[in-house]
């Protein structure tokens, strides 16, 4: 593995990999397998070493309240008992927000976000090979740009002058939804989507469609959906599993 793929998969964990830069690698990564188990195994690394970092802490903060000096057992001055009793106080409840902050996980809707934002990625390849586009590429053209400058309303807008719409533009569609929090129409797209068994994009429609019920906090009706997708191995499998562990 050479020096420049290690530096993209840090840049993929840190979410600093974007547009197609980020499209690129995901699909490297249906193909590449040394580069796909040189991910997981920084994945396993990364949840180690987290782990790791998580005992020492709750140790260090063992000795702490240990280290405290006991209070002598001779007569001293109240002004004393105060001031010890103040740190040891400050130190435990230090340790106890800190400890809580690390223990705490993040609620379905927050993950759900999470995740959308490293995947949701969609470019409208048409536009770099055209200068002359129809009347429906520009529409659809538009609506992709509309949606990378976050404005998902005039995407939904320019999406209703194409007739019919391709399973890829109805994921635009849904992802639309999604950003603008209109999450149970979210689903009903991706939903849609999944019903025609002749779909190529059911794989992407699956992942949002279980982002979204998350985003609902519908966590029951998006676990089977995730387990489906990690046991076909199909896009955003190492993800599913991820989120999985994290439900």
């Amino acid at each position: 593995m050479d020096e420049s793929d290690l530096q993209l998969i840090e840049d993929y964990l840190n979410g600093d990999l974007k547009n197609q830069a980020l499209n690129d690698f995901e699909q490297r990564l249906q193909t590449d397998k040394a580069l796909a188990e040189e991910l997981q195994l920084h994945r396993k690394v990364e949840y180690w070493l987290k782990k790791q970092h998580k005992e020492q802490l709750q140790q260090e903060w063992k000795t702490l309240i240990k280290q405290q000096e006991p209070l002598p057992a001779q007569k001293i001055r109240t002004l004393t008992v105060v001031k010890w009793a103040a740190g040891l106080a400050a130190s435990l409840l230090i340790g106890m927000a800190f400890l809580s902050w690390f223990n705490s996980s993040p609620s379905p809707a927050t993950l759900a976000d999470a995740y959308w934002k490293q995947s949701a990625n969609f470019t409208y390849k048409g536009t770099e090979r055209s200068t002359s586009l129809s009347p429906t590429e520009k529409a659809l053209s538009d609506a992709y740009l509309a949606y990378k400058n976050k404005y998902y309303r005039s995407s939904l807008d320019l999406l209703e002058k194409i007739t019919p719409l391709s399973d890829q533009e109805k994921l635009l569609q849904g992802a639309n939804y999604f950003a603008l929090q209109q999450f149970d129409t979210a689903v009903e797209t991706f939903e849609a989507i999944l019903q025609d068994p002749n779909s190529y994009t059911k794989d992407q429609a699956r992942w949002y469609l279980a982002l979204s019920l998350l985003a609902l906090e519908q966590t029951e009706k998006a676990k089977p959906i995730l387990q489906k997708i990690v046991n076909e191995e199909s896009w955003q499998a190492e993800k599913a599993q991820e989120l999985l562990n994290d439900l």
